[in-house]
């Protein structure tokens, strides 16, 4: 015990001078590798918006504010030894709908990426190597593809996964067919068949038919449930016919209908859905992967 006590009163002192040290301004020096992932995990939110901010400076970019940060990590997305800051992002009244992948390359270079979702939040099930390559892929809570906002959060959303192509994330959904199989449709079928019911069981569905139709599965995944939902009493499911019969296509003569209803959030939802390429993944693809890339000028 009287050898054990010294050697710990160090382990003690080295923890604390780590910890302080990976607090302090020091650490906007070090290399995002293995190396120095220990001292870079003791960040905490201010450390985080600290050297985000000192390293964003330098090069004339938008910085971070504290206030805005969710949750954060540290990953080797590539499996190459170097790391990236994966963090979400406050967009307004605490939806964290962006998540931000910070990289700072071998000349000490911040790079950023956005990827817009919604309600990002636990980044263990959203950074995930689902090929087993080694390389992470992101799974992204996406609004569908004709859905429109609808107050206190609430809007359709489905998993829609990025692979890592040239040290960017692009969206590749449909190259990942035996997660949305073994893992999205059983815990779907599951919730659907659990005792609930209203809006957020048909939300479910709405999930399911969406997987359906990006896998090619079913391509009218949907179309029967649109109609009865748009000859229904309740404007919340005639919003999700609209929703449905866009993302399906072809439909203009039920979305007009749908245009005209008395009720203004039904004939808003309709009149987006009929909106030249509104629903088309093509425009979400763009809009949610959209990649904005910042270096210090040559």
């Amino acid at each position: 015990m009287r050898t054990a006590l010294p050697t710990l009163i160090w382990v003690a002192a080295a923890v604390v001078a780590i910890a302080s040290f990976a607090s302090s301004a020091d650490v906007t020096g070090l290399a995002w590798n293995q190396s120095n992932i220990a001292a870079l995990r003791l960040l905490d939110k201010p450390g985080i918006a600290g050297l985000v901010n000192s390293l964003a400076d330098r090069q004339a970019m938008t910085g971070i504010r504290e206030a805005d940060i969710g949750e954060f990590t540290w990953a080797d997305l590539a499996a190459d030894g170097t790391y990236q800051l994966v963090v979400t992002e406050d967009t307004g009244r605490r939806f964290y709908n962006s998540l931000v992948l910070y990289d700072r390359d071998s000349a000490g270079k911040l790079h950023t990426q956005q990827i817009n979702g919604w309600h990002i939040d636990n980044l263990k099930r959203v950074i995930r190597d689902l090929n087993g390559d080694g390389k992470d892929e992101l799974i992204i809570p996406t609004p569908q593809f004709c859905a429109t906002y609808r107050g206190v959060g609430a809007i359709p959303t489905w998993p829609a996964v990025s692979r890592l192509e040239n040290g960017h994330y692009v969206e590749a959904s449909r190259d990942f067919p035996d997660f949305y199989e073994n893992e999205v449709l059983p815990g779907l079928a599951k919730q659907i068949a659990a005792p609930r019911s209203g809006q957020p069981r048909v939300w479910l569905v709405m999930e399911r038919d969406q997987v359906l139709r990006m896998l090619g599965r079913n391509p009218t995944a949907g179309l029967r449930a649109s109609y009865q939902w748009m000859n229904s009493g309740d404007p919340e499911l005639r919003t999700d016919a609209a929703v449905e019969l866009g993302a399906l296509g072809g439909h203009d003569k039920e979305l007009r209908a749908l245009a005209a209803d008395k009720n203004l959030d039904v004939a808003l939802a309709a009149r987006f859905a009929m909106q030249p390429g509104t629903c088309s993944a093509q425009r979400i693809n763009r809009w949610r992967s959209g990649t904005i890339l910042n270096s210090a000028p040559n």
